[in-house]
């Protein structure tokens, strides 16, 4: 099992790099249903990454593309108090984004690892041993 981010769902919608990595995942997921699990945030997230794509795209493919990520499943967490502050502090002492420190936060209370695409997470933690690389 390892924490979803929303850099890697949205290569499945998207061709960037990584989107083969991001496929195989998938296919992964789709056999093994409980291999993902998230933040609550992941829906808004993904939603909004969705949107701020969709001007080049028909004016239908976000909420298209949101409604088939909803079907797939993911099972989402609530972040609770204890966890945003423990986000507060990892957010603090490695530099990162509070949306990303929340991802680290849920990694950690479940000693998982955070599966991410995003450049610069992994430029900031990419040798830490709760990040996992989405091409590793």
């Amino acid at each position: 099992m390892v924490v979803l981010d929303a850099s890697v769902v949205l290569r499945w919608f998207v061709e960037q790099p990584g989107h083969e990595a991001a496929t195989r995942w998938l296919r992964r997921f789709i056999v093994e249903p409980d291999l993902f699990v998230a933040p609550d945030l992941l829906r808004f997230e993904v939603f909004g990454a969705l949107c701020r794509l969709n001007p080049r795209r028909d004016p239908s493919w976000a909420t298209r593309s949101f409604d088939r990520f909803v079907r797939l499943g993911v099972r989402t967490l609530p972040t609770t108090h204890e966890l945003f502050d423990r986000a507060a502090e990892l957010s603090r002492t490695l530099e990162v984004a509070g949306y990303d420190a929340v991802y680290l936060a849920h990694a950690e209370a479940l000693s998982i690892e955070w599966l991410t695409a995003d450049a610069k997470v992994l430029r900031r933690l990419g040798r830490d041993a709760r990040v996992r690389a989405l091409g590793r």
